[in-house]
C-alpha cells in the first residue's frame, strides 16, 4: 500500500475513534492479563526487590513479543527498562511512565479486581494501567516504527543518587523527535500537558549559641533569627500577578529547632519548596534569600521545568488528532504544577507532552483505572505514530 493510501485509511481510523466503550476495549487489544499481573506485584518505590520483579515482569512480557530491552541497574541495585521497537538505543519517539508505587496500608490493595471496565488495585491508576498501554504499543509497533519507551522505578526521580530515567539517558538511550510522558491525574484525562513547573527545595540554617533555657541572657537563641529569616524572604518575595495560577511559588515548609523543651537552641533551620517555571528562577530566588538573611541556600534537590514552544508542528498535530479521535471530548493545553519524569528530558529542547488515560484514587484505597480509556489511548498511539513514519 503506498504511504498516502495508508495515511488514508489511518486518518479514518482515528477519526472513527469516539465509539462505544466495549468496542473500544476490543480494538485496543489492551492484554488485561497482564495488567493484572503487573498490578499484583507489591513494587513500592521503597522496596528495590519489588521493584525489580516488576521490571522483570515487564521485560519478560516484551521480549516474548519481539521488543528488544535493556536494564540498568542503578548504584542502589535499582533496576530500570528502556524498551525499543527496534535494536539500538536512539528511537523518534519515546514514551516516559513508572511501574513503581506509592505504599499500599492494606495488601488487599495488590490483588487487583476487574470491575465492568475498570480495575482496581494500587498503581492502576498511578501508574500501571499506563505502563500496560505503552508496552502494548512497542508490542504492536515492533519492527515497524522507530519507538522507545522508559520504564523508571522510583516514582518521578525521587529515589535514589540518580533519577533512573536519567541513567538510562547516560548510558546512551535517547529519544531524537519526541517525548510523550504517560501519568495519571485523575480530573485532568481532557488535557495535554506542555509545561511543568520545576522544583527547588531548600533549606537555610541559623546560627546562635545554646544551652539551658534558665539562662537566656547568656545565649543566643537561634528560633527568633530563623522565623526573622523566614518572614524577611516571604515579605520580599513577589506578590502574586492577578489574572493567572501559572507564576512562581515559594512556601515554607519545615521548621526545624531544639531537642528538649528546657534547652535553647543553638541552631535553627528551614526548609522551603520553590515551585518555579523560568529557567533562571532559582539563581535569581537565591540572590534574594543571600540578599535578605545574609544566610546562604542549600540545595536538597532541584528539578528543571519543562517548556515547549507552543507553535510546534508535533504538539499541534497530537493535539489535533486527540481533538479528532475523542470527538465527544473537549480536550485542551493545560499546565502541570506537580512533578513527571518529564523534567528528565527537559535539556533535549524536545517537544515533551504528558498525556494521562481515565482513572481516579490514585495515592487512595479506593484507586482504580479505566481499561476502557487505556485501550483507546493505545489504539489511537498506535495509529498516530505509524502515520508518522
Amino acid at each position: 500500500m503506498k504511504r498516502n493510501s495508508r495515511n488514508k485509511v489511518l486518518l479514518a481510523a482515528l477519526a472513527a475513534g469516539s465509539v462505544c466503550v466495549a468496542a473500544a476495549a476490543e480494538r485496543g487489544n489492551l492484554d488485561i492479563e497482564f495488567v493484572k499481573g503487573l498490578i499484583a506485584i507489591p513494587s513500592e518505590s521503597r522496596s528495590i526487590p519489588e521493584c525489580n520483579r516488576a521490571t522483570a515482569y515487564l521485560k519478560d512480557y516484551l521480549e516474548r513479543r519481539g521488543v528488544h530491552c535493556h536494564v540498568e541497574r542503578t548504584e542502589e541495585g535499582r533496576d530500570a527498562l528502556y524498551a525499543a521497537t527496534l535494536p539500538g538505543k536512539e528511537h523518534d519517539y519515546a514514551f516516559v511512565t513508572h511501574i513503581d508505587v506509592v505504599p499500599a496500608a492494606d495488601p488487599s490493595q495488590f490483588q487487583p479486581k476487574v470491575v465492568g471496565d475498570e480495575i482496581w488495585g494500587r498503581g492502576a491508576c498511578d501508574t500501571k494501567v499506563n505502563a500496560a498501554l505503552i508496552a502494548q504499543v512497542l508490542v504492536n509497533l515492533a519492527g515497524k516504527a522507530s519507538v522507545g519507551a522508559f520504564f523508571a522505578t522510583d516514582e518521578d526521580g525521587c529515589a535514589g543518587k540518580v533519577p533512573t530515567c536519567t541513567m538510562l539517558r547516560r548510558a546512551g538511550f535517547t529519544p531524537k523527535k519526541m517525548v510523550l510522558v504517560g501519568d495519571t491525574l485523575g480530573d485532568s484525562t481532557n488535557r495535554l500537558f506542555t509545561a511543568q513547573k520545576g522544583h527547588w527545595g531548600f533549606r537555610i540554617t541559623a546560627k546562635g549559641r545554646g544551652g539551658h533555657s534558665s539562662i537566656p541572657w547568656k545565649l543566643d537563641n537561634a528560633i527568633p533569627k530563623i522565623t526573622k529569616a523566614v518572614d524577611s524572604i516571604m515579605a520580599a518575595y513577589p506578590k502574586p500577578p492577578a489574572g493567572t495560577d501559572w507564576y512562581s511559588t515559594l512556601a515554607p515548609t519545615i521548621l526545624s529547632a531544639g531537642d528538649a523543651p528546657n534547652s535553647i537552641p543553638g541552631e535553627a533551620s528551614a526548609t522551603f519548596s520553590f515551585r518555579y517555571i523560568g529557567k533562571n528562577d532559582v539563581a535569581w530566588l537565591s540572590g534574594l534569600v543571600r540578599q535578605t538573611t545574609g544566610l546562604e541556600p542549600e540545595t536538597l534537590y532541584c528539578v528543571p521545568p519543562v517548556t515547549n514552544n507552543p507553535d510546534d508542528p508535533l504538539i499541534k498535530g497530537l493535539f489535533n488528532a486527540m481533538q479528532a479521535n475523542w470527538k465527544d471530548r473537549e480536550f485542551k493545553i493545560a499546565n502541570l504544577y506537580g512533578a513527571t519524569d518529564a523534567f528528565q528530558f527537559s535539556d533535549l529542547d524536545l517537544p515533551t507532552v504528558i498525556f494521562t488515560h481515565d482513572g481516579a484514587g490514585a495515592h487512595k484505597p479506593d484507586e482504580h483505572g479505566s481499561l476502557a480509556s487505556a485501550a483507546e489511548y493505545l489504539d489511537f498511539f498506535t495509529k498516530w505514530i505509524m502515520l508518522r513514519m
